[in-house]
């Protein structure tokens, strides 16, 4: 039995056969050298006892694992690899109906280079397709304690067909964290934010992929399938992220005690005093806020101190920020504390609600003479 190498990548290879008649296993092996990107060649076969057997090799080579965060605007192919119709490539405008559909003319990008992830950009997927993916390159998880992945996405899914997203840490098993499970789809004619945690398969793992799937589709009419730009891999810190000085202030946690910005120092009594405070949503869902109001403020003097809430929505989305007011202000002197509770619904921010400790010292102004002199 003899084998032996082709022309094309194969060339490049090294096969090593092992082995006896009836079994026989063979080693393909891609030198350091090997550039990112698809591979193919063929191993030939031949024996005096059979017939010839020329055996395709297709694969792809990835670049060494990027550590967190990954971030990739698509003006360029970072390591991804593609079956048929995915591509990296210029956002193309594209309308249909039955049903109304579109694909976008712009990328979401702030840069002028209008490049995007998508599947037949600029047109439908075909019917009756089978699972066809974008593979991400690798990427180094090890050290993070939460992984998210989040980007802006224009998705055109039909009744019957499938998109999905899913994650690895070895290469084989692959776990759904997306999936429009038949279901139709119908983002927006706009550029949409959304994330999903992968914490549980990637947090701790040195090699971590992902991979967008389109399909399988029916035979019904079909959609416009994924646009992907601006994708991030993260570890976002917690869902609900609350600092106090304005959202480029300081982290604080739930409940933390009076120190910081939270403690107002000595004010004038009948003198206003006002902390802004930040609020982040993190998380790959919306915050829910309508339970925040005025009166959510409970201690010993809460009286003292005043919620202005104009800039909180009572949902804050993927992505989305706020910030509110905190207002001390007390007539006679003494000291005023308080506790300001934020309830929310984002898991793994703390408790519900979140509280703000807060504290405030009010003394009468120092008495001064003015003396006045006319020029007689």
């Amino acid at each position: 039995i003899s084998f032996s190498q082709s022309s094309g990548y194969a060339s490049q290879l090294t096969v090593t056969q092992t082995g006896t008649w009836g079994q026989t296993t063979i080693w393909v092996r891609i030198p350091d050298t090997a550039t990112a990107g698809a591979v193919s060649g063929n191993i030939n076969h031949s024996s005096s006892q059979a017939t010839d057997v020329n055996i395709a090799i297709t694969g792809f080579v990835f670049p060494p694992p990027t550590n967190m965060p990954y971030a990739d605007d698509f003006s360029s192919n970072q390591g991804w690899a593609f079956d048929t119709g995915w591509q990296i490539g210029s956002a193309t405008a594209y309308s249909n109906t039955g049903p109304n559909r579109d694909e976008p003319g712009n990328d979401n990008s702030p840069t002028s280079d209008n490049m995007i992830l998508g599947h037949n950009i600029g047109g439908d997927y075909p019917n009756n397709m089978s699972p066809v993916y974008a593979t991400s390159p690798p990427i180094n998880c090890a050290s993070a304690t939460n992984v998210q992945l989040r980007f802006y996405r224009w998705l055109g899914v039909s009744v019957g067909d499938y998109a999905k997203i899913q994650v690895t840490n070895n290469g084989t098993n692959w776990v759904d964290v997306y999936d429009s499970a038949g279901s139709a789809v119908n983002t927006p004619q706009a550029w949409g934010l959304v994330a999903y945690d992968l914490t549980a398969t990637a947090a701790g793992y040195s090699v971590v992929q992902f991979r967008f799937q389109m399909g399988s589709s029916d035979s019904s009419v079909p959609n416009v399938g994924w646009c992907i730009d601006d994708l991030e891999v993260v570890d976002p810190g917690p869902p609900l992220e609350v600092r106090e000085g304005g959202l480029a202030g300081t982290i604080i946690t739930d409940n933390q005690p009076v120190g910081g910005l939270r403690d107002f120092g000595i004010v004038n009594t009948s003198t206003q005093a006002s902390l802004t405070i930040g609020l982040m949503n993190n998380g790959v869902a919306p915050i829910d806020l309508s339970g925040f109001s005025v009166n959510s403020k409970t201690g010993a003097n809460p009286g003292d101190f005043t919620l202005q809430l104009a800039g909180v929505p009572s949902s804050l989305a993927i992505g989305a920020s706020c910030t509110f007011n905190i207002v001390f202000y007390r007539t006679t002197a003494g000291v005023s504390t308080a506790t300001i509770q934020i309830p929310h619904n984002a898991t793994g921010s703390g408790t519900s609600p979140f509280e703000i400790n807060v504290k405030g010292e009010a003394v009468q102004p120092i008495p001064y003479i003015q003396v006045d002199m006319t020029t007689s």
